[in-house]
This record gives structure tokens, C-alpha cells and sequence, in this order.
């Protein structure tokens, strides 16, 4: 998948259907609180984007544009789960990616 920047990826409080790597480009996560958006932080290539709502099991809390133009790898929902099962080193980066954006968060 490509995106110009200034492109939308995903949408604060839509349903989870896919999970993306992002191979190129850089993307900002950003939810509204209170009618302001707030900056969340990027997510760079080589992260996951939208594992979260997958693991929750909620819809997206956040929105994300693309700052820069962006190429992602889509993964359907069905398909992110056998992967991880199947491949320790794409879990590994899921928990490293995770474990940055709760670091993050704590900060903002």
C-alpha cells in the first residue's frame, strides 16, 4: 500500500481488518481528546501500525497520517495472526514496537 503524505491510513474509532508494516516513509499517530488532536508520536519504518486495536480487540484510539510519502505491507487480520505464530523473529519486533509506543505514551 502507498501514501502521499498527508494521507490517512487509518481512523480514530474505525474496526480492525488489517495490520500494516511500514517499509518506507514515516507516519504520526494522533487521537482526539477534548476537540484537540493530539500527537501521539511517528511510527517509522520497520514498525507495525494498528496491532494495538488488533490485540485489544477494540476500534482504532487513533488516526494515522502519513508525514512522509509512506509504502506499507497490508496484512489481513486472519493472515497477521498465523504469521505471528509462525515467524518468532516478526513477534519479537511486535513486542519491541509495543513496548516503544506504551514508552512513548507515558511520556505524552
Amino acid at each position: 500500500k502507498y501514501l502521499r503524505r498527508g494521507e490517512l491510513l487509518l481512523t480514530e474509532s474505525d474496526n480492525v481488518t488489517h495490520v500494516y508494516v511500514v517499509k518506507k516513509g514515516q507516519l504520526m499517530a494522533s487521537p482526539m481528546k477534548a476537540g484537540a488532536k493530539i500527537e501521539l508520536g511517528f511510527i517509522e519504518a520497520g514498525e507495525f501500525v494498528g496491532e494495538m486495536a488488533y490485540f485489544n480487540g477494540e476500534p482504532r484510539m487513533a488516526s494515522v497520517e502519513a508525514v512522509t510519502a509512506c509504502e506499507l505491507i497490508e496484512i489481513p487480520v486472519g493472515t497477521f495472526e498465523k504469521i505471528l505464530y509462525q515467524r518468532p523473529a516478526w513477534s519479537k519486533t511486535m513486542m519491541q514496537t509495543l513496548t516503544k509506543r506504551l514508552k512513548r505514551s507515558n511520556d505524552v
